[in-house]
């Protein structure tokens, strides 16, 4: 399976991300206190593997008819530079269901451990990036 991301920055101040013909906009400005308005790519990163580690538990087959009251996820990142990147991430669910016992939470830790953005994490992808500059005005001009 191929999964494709468009990822467009607009007027210098948002990026619109947009996958499977939905859109979403992230916006790309400081608030007064400088701190960013949109979500970091940190922070980005994280919520895909809060997502992703949420999705699998609440699917797992051990929970379809039982009943579960809350499950969150907290998400903590250190940062680490020389190259700039997330040196350790860590992720705590909290699963608050009916019948809740320590076999249940071994099945579902197993889960949780194996979701795809997890996996690609902890054995990172091939990334290869291009780069196109063009100048379309220049074109254009007679």
């Amino acid at each position: 399976m191929t999964y494709t991301v468009e990822a467009e920055f607009q007027e210098r101040s948002r990026i619109v991300f947009t996958a499977r013909d939905r859109a979403t906009v992230n916006v790309r400005i400081p608030s007064a206190d400088g701190t960013p308005v949109g979500y970091t790519s940190f922070e980005l990163l994280l919520i895909a593997l809060a997502n992703c580690t949420l999705g699998v538990v609440m699917n797992h087959d051990s929970l379809k008819d039982v009943p579960v009251r809350s499950c969150r996820a907290v998400l903590e990142a250190e940062g680490a530079t020389a190259p700039s990147r997330a040196q350790r991430i860590n992720v705590r669910i909290e699963l608050d269901v009916e019948g809740g016992n320590e076999r249940l939470q071994q099945t579902l830790q197993r889960v949780a451990d194996a979701c795809p953005v997890g996996n690609t994490l902890r054995m990172p992808p091939a990334i290869s990036v291009e780069l196109a500059v063009t100048d379309h005005a220049r074109a254009e001009r007679p």
